[in-house]
């Protein structure tokens, strides 16, 4: 397998795309990156890194005098990198370039493999499946999402499985642990070579602000969050074994602070904490003096991360002293996901191989209301691709007085709003811009201005738009750009930002109270190590008694999008919740296909689930010109037709 070419350093929360018939990040095979962008307005294009293994000094991209800007670096570090454009030094999201959420914002990513690792890579062994799941916040009304990892034959057998609950660092999400740490890929080799317990893991994000809150450091009562609304659901909807023995906590840099939190403040319902890039001393103490027995305690970090190092150590002296146990771990590498992966591998090994009696100690969810829910701001206007509950915040890292982290979370300027009287608010932060406009879905570009009130943004108001969804392109210096503050979905093949304006006589799609279903990531491989992943939406209450699991619908995408447009700009899942909830369609599984779907994958598709060959199956197309405003209607006329 050419390590260069496995389809795990490649798969993202939305990939890269040709750019003028080039990859905008190419790993050669004499182990140099190529960077390139199309971009035939500008004078000068530069990377930078955030530090670490890419340097933030600017390295400056040479014209093609064909209207592309492209450089060749020799000798570039292993890492899964973080970085940014410069496009005439304004700093810009590469539309074409690999795009995870990170920072708190919409961010390009690309990863240069490490000689002789290849724990995370796709290899041609059983894969789990990774279910989006969502669930209500009883700190916050909100309706949030949770990433979960269900090992190998899951769907097929009866076993019950311990699970992991997960946490990510500041400004990133739920997102981060699959696309960024590829836990899944882990998790199936891992497994595979019988290495470790099977298990189900858990991704949650860690934000759970309530209105108009700025706390300090932690970032809301996720703590409350996770207990009584998320371990909850998971009991409720997975085959799990229940009770501390069969429960364990674990995150990286802010997640770790929080697991520790958690673990410390319930020790009667973990039996096992992971501590990735950070060490809350006086968290970690009070898990030292808990009465109760943790079959694990790991803690690590990169040898580049000097102050974290010197608190684990001070910590295993301290667990030694009391004669307690506790794991640390170093690994080469600064705070960045190429640690928090191996991490993860070390502390999975480690886990559940321990006394797995049951215990019920978990209450019920409280069914809880969620707020504006019937709005089509944050909750369900900004669903995308980077995120589903949306943060439109940003890190402000302080100290105390004591030298303990204070981080706090203000809020930034949404990069599209759409207002009470229907009208979209556009602002991009880019103060050494020339020029800034937008192009909407119809063609109509619009010019933005500077803002006389917001130092650095440009903004604009534009009145009376189209209903439903909206494609909005940013244009910077005349060069197309993510606004990174704004939803992202994928069309005109590459990432693009949209605008959701409520319809006055269609709400099929929006995000409201009713009992939500389950959106499954299906992964395959060849032997080359190339992944292909297939989306299927299963409704609450799928497999049971009362539910027809005989139906089966094939969606399939337009040539310029990929099958997850489906999710986040169809809002699929949402019409088909609807549609359940008011009695309307019952037992249908949907298959968000591209047009390169063949029967035999839908086949092993459907044969997860039990469905036999000869069951009903429907086609719908997304037409390559039409948009998915139309698509919705369209779609909605079609699930009622075919009952």
């Amino acid at each position: 397998m050419d390590d260069l070419k496995n389809g795990a350093l490649y798969i993202g929360t939305i990939p890269s795309s040709m750019d003028n018939n080039r990859c905008s990040v190419t790993l050669e095979d004499d182990g140099s990156v190529t960077f390139y962008i199309y971009a035939p307005n500008a004078n000068k294009v530069e990377v930078a890194g955030m530090g670490g293994y890419f340097s933030s000094e600017r390295i400056q991209l040479k014209p093609d005098m064909q209207g592309g800007f492209s450089a060749n670096i020799k000798d570039f570090h292993w890492a899964m990198h973080y970085y940014f454009w410069y496009v005439d030094d304004v700093c810009i999201t590469n539309p074409h370039a690999a795009i995870s959420y990170g920072c708190f914002a919409a961010i390009n990513t690309f990863e240069v493999p490490e000689e002789g690792e290849d724990f995370y890579f796709v290899r041609d062994v059983p894969h789990g499946t990774v279910s989006l799941c969502k669930y209500t916040s009883q700190v916050n009304g909100h309706i949030k999402e949770s990433y979960v990892y269900t090992p190998p034959g899951y769907e097929s057998g009866d076993g019950k499985y311990p699970v992991l609950y997960l946490q990510h660092g500041v400004g990133e999400n739920e997102t981060g642990w699959v696309w960024q740490g590829k836990m899944n890929f882990i998790m199936d080799n891992l497994i595979a070579d019988k290495k470790c317990v099977p298990m189900i893991i858990v991704a949650s994000s860690g934000y759970a602000f309530k209105d108009n809150e700025y706390p300090v450091f932690f970032p809301g009562d996720f703590d409350s969050e996770l207990v009584n609304s998320i371990i909850p659901y998971i009991e409720e909807n997975f085959k799990v074994k229940k009770g501390r023995n069969n429960r364990a906590v674990a995150g990286l840099s802010l997640g770790s602070g929080q697991a520790t939190d958690i673990a410390a403040r319930h020790p009667e319902l973990f039996s096992a904490v992971g501590v990735f890039s950070g060490v809350a001393i006086h968290l970690m103490k009070k898990i030292i003096d808990s009465p109760y027995r943790f079959e694990a305690v790991f803690m690590s970090a990169g040898d580049e991360e000097k102050e974290i190092l010197l608190g684990i150590n001070e910590m295993v002296k301290e667990f030694s002293r009391q004669g307690k146990d506790s794991t640390p771990k170093v690994y080469e590498g600064y705070h960045e996901w190429h640690v928090w992966r191996k991490s993860f591998k070390d502390f999975a090994q480690m886990l559940f191989t321990w006394d797995d009696a049951e215990l019920d100690d978990i209450n019920k969810a409280v069914p809880v209301r969620s707020k504006n829910i019937d709005s089509t701001t944050l909750v369900q206007a900004d669903e995308s691709m980077v995120f589903f509950d949306p943060v439109y915040r940003q890190i402000q890292f302080e100290n105390d007085e004591d030298g303990k982290p204070a981080g706090k979370y203000p809020d930034v300027i949404h990069g599209i709003r759409v207002t009470e009287d229907n009208s979209i608010e556009v602002n991009l932060f880019a103060p050494d811009a020339k020029s800034v406009s937008i192009v909407l879905e119809n063609g109509t570009e619009e010019l933005l201005y500077r803002s006389k009130k917001n130092d650095g943004y440009w903004e604009k108001t534009i009145g009376n738009p189209a209903e439903g969804f909206n494609y909005v392109t940013f244009m910077v210096n005349g060069t197309p750009v993510v606004n990174p503050a704004a939803p992202v979905g994928f069309g005109y093949n590459r990432a693009v930002n949209f605008a959701e304006v409520p319809e006055r006589n269609f709400s099929w799609h929006e995000l409201k109270e009713t009992d939500h279903g389950q959106i499954h990531i299906h992964y395959s491989c060849d032997g080359d190590g190339q992944v292909s992943m297939n989306y299927v939406y299963t409704p609450a209450g799928y497999g049971e008694d009362n539910c027809d699991t005989g139906r089966v619908c094939v969606l399939e995408c337009a040539a310029d999008e990929r099958n997850f447009c489906w999710i986040h700009q169809g809002k699929i899942a949402n019409i088909m919740d609807n549609l359940s909830g008011e009695g309307r369609i019952k037992g249908i599984m949907i298959i968000m296909a591209d047009s390169t779907i063949s029967d035999d994958i839908i086949g092993n598709i459907t044969a997860i689930y039990g469905i036999k060959d000869s069951a009903q199956k429907e086609w719908f197309k997304k037409g390559d010109n039409e948009s998915w405003t139309s698509c919705r209607h369209r779609f909605l006329n079609f699930m009622c037709g075919i009952q």
